[in-house]
């Protein structure tokens, strides 16, 4: 990496340039992303102006799997800021999209930072995440924010699943093994039902928002059903394990709620919306295939690469 990237995000972050070039080493070194992320540098003479990562981050719909990339990490000098410098990034990968093999970039962007200069860029958003929560106990930050992890699995279920009609994301092994091990802190764990025809896995992070509340974040649902009584059955012995732990305050997902779905249908009912949204926003390369249908794209919090 750049020495004067790594300068960059070393002062914005407050960290030394070592913990940054190792947290950089972990998520771009990685052989799922090594020879697939887009890294981009502006510069001018010797100076570096600005910096934007293109993380390979591939969406599966009806057995075609994308070259989808999300926008990740970005940083400007604070000498260089306002001045259209990562829109001229974002511009050189509209130009050089077939070189680069991109199929479209999606991006969650913030609603005060990134978002306008998306929009003003052209890119679409056609739905927002929602948040919705479920107040489990009120007194959690009593006990050890990390111990509701050791109720749950260290690995997934492995499913059989058949061809989506939605945008999903394709989660193999080797893009969970790179996601998970160039995290900072191992807060992850698994909630696997498995009644002998029904498996359900729910990707779960312990988090902690603020100094009182404990919170555990469904990240992502895996699943080979489409029974809505074993998914309602698979929830409710979730629900049950974390309220006995007593070590978490609230229980959070985000997702698309533009999907008409069983699962949707239940979070709706037991969770309660709460704000802000989280924007997903899109730019299309690909002739002829429509992205801005809100309801054929199946995300969560854990399709964000901050997760």
């Amino acid at each position: 990496m750049n020495p004067q990237v790594i300068s960059m995000f070393s002062d914005f972050y407050g960290k030394s340039q070592n913990d940054v070039s190792a947290v950089h080493e972990k998520f771009f070194g990685h052989s799922f992303q090594k020879e697939r992320v887009i890294k981009l540098v502006a510069v001018s003479g010797e100076k570096v102006l600005g910096f934007a990562s293109f993380s390979y981050w591939p969406y599966k719909k009806d057995g075609v799997i994308y070259n989808s990339y999300q926008v990740g990490n970005a940083i400007i000098h604070p000498d260089h800021r306002g001045k259209g410098i990562f829109q001229k990034i974002l511009k050189y990968v509209d130009v050089n999209h077939r070189k680069l093999n991109v199929d479209f970039l999606f991006a969650f962007p913030h609603i005060s930072a990134s978002y306008p200069s998306f929009m003003k860029f052209g890119y679409e958003n056609p739905f927002d995440l929602v948040w919705r929560i479920k107040l489990v106990n009120p007194i959690a930050f009593l006990f050890n924010r990390k111990s509701i992890l050791t109720q749950f699995s260290a690995s997934p279920l492995v499913l059989v699943q058949g061809d989506s009609p939605f945008y999903k994301l394709q989660r193999t092994p080797d893009f969970d093994d790179w996601f998970f091990s160039s995290r900072s802190e191992n807060n992850y764990a698994y909630y696997n039902y498995d009644d002998g025809v029904n498996k359900i896995t729910f990707y779960l992070k312990s988090n902690q928002r603020g100094k009182w509340i404990n919170e555990l974040i469904i990240g992502d649902i895996r699943t080979n059903s489409s029974d809505r009584v074993a998914y309602d059955k698979a929830l409710s012995a979730f629900l049950s394990i974390v309220k006995k732990a007593k070590s978490v305050t609230i229980i959070s997902i985000a997702y698309n709620e533009q999907i008409k779905s069983y699962k949707n249908a239940i979070f709706n009912r037991r969770f309660r919306k709460i704000k802000p949204v989280i924007h997903f926003v899109y730019r299309n390369y690909l002739e002829g295939t429509n992205l801005s249908k809100a309801d054929e794209w199946e995300l969560y919090r854990g399709d964000i690469d901050t997760w």
